[in-house]
């Protein structure tokens, strides 16, 4: 797998993960479970809204903080390609390829990044909504396109524009 799959170099990974800062095209997770339904509705939203925001990554094991997760301790679930492709067929239309890359960190941490390629000529949308949150919302809900916000957020659209 070369530098240009994940549509950014060794580099610039590595600086994903030792210098974190999350922006439009970046979004950072501290480690979840993604056998859970709940969390893998989530993680949905965020690819969804990185595809049709112009492509971009998601780094797992980095918290609201920035400051390292630490290392994985619940490997139950594994964060690579085969379960968050899983995740896209389960949730996304059209469906796209994602590549997941393993990059270590100065600190000595694995951190699976996600690079999630733009839309194409047909944005994203969700086919299923996730389960029911508390407080009655959804993690994502069907028929809603996400886009990038600035906070940065995966939001739904709400306006033509």
């Amino acid at each position: 797998m070369n530098s240009e799959t994940l549509g950014i170099n060794t580099r610039a990974l590595r600086e994903l993960v030792d210098l974190p800062q999350e922006r439009l095209d970046v979004e950072y997770k501290a480690w979840v479970d993604l056998g859970d339904n709940s969390t893998r509705a989530k993680v949905a939203r965020h690819l969804c809204a990185l595809a049709n925001h112009g492509g971009g990554h998601l780094v797992f094991g980095i918290n609201n903080d920035m400051t390292p997760s630490g290392p994985r301790t619940d490997p139950t679930v594994p964060f690579d390609q085969d379960t968050l492709t899983g995740i896209v067929k389960r949730y996304l239309v059209p469906t796209f390829q994602l590549t997941v890359r393993e990059v270590a960190a100065q600190s000595g941490n694995i951190h699976p990044v996600v690079w999630i390629p733009p839309h194409g000529a047909v944005p994203i949308c969700c086919k299923r909504s996730g389960p029911d949150q508390p407080k009655g919302s959804r993690a994502i809900t069907q028929g809603t396109h996400y886009v990038r916000a600035p906070g940065p957020a995966s939001e739904p659209v709400t306006t033509p524009e």
